[in-house]
């Protein structure tokens, strides 16, 4: 079981960053990724992935480009349930539920404040 936990959860990592980057490519852009530490709660180190959204793209683009990395997640779901990583969505949820608590400055949803 902790391995289809910890598979599912770097599952859910790489397919969240590769949400936001295809559809940054579909859109003509390209985005680099670096490594950080976010802070849970200001104290437990979470290692994230930070990129920076491509110059040009229309409020609408980055609207899409930054919903992609949970819509990815989600999206692979069902898949993940069949090949019998179950765990994988409730990874996903709690991701979801804790993204706001050590996201900080460079959240996926910074795009949405005052939407």
């Amino acid at each position: 079981m902790m391995l289809k936990i910890i598979i599912s959860i770097l599952a859910a990592c790489l397919i969240h960053e590769a949400g936001h980057y295809f559809t940054v490519l579909c859109f003509g852009g390209r985005i680099v990724f670096r490594f950080a530490w976010g802070k849970l709660w200001g104290k437990v180190p979470i290692p994230r992935g930070i990129w920076y959204m491509p110059e040009g793209f229309s409020l609408r683009q980055k609207k899409i480009t930054a919903l992609a990395g949970f819509g990815a997640e989600f999206f692979a779901a069902p898949i993940f349930y069949v090949v019998g990583l179950e765990a994988y969505i409730f990874v996903v949820l709690l991701h979801l539920i804790l993204y706001r608590f050590y996201a900080g400055e460079a959240s996926d949803f910074q795009w949405f404040k005052g939407a």
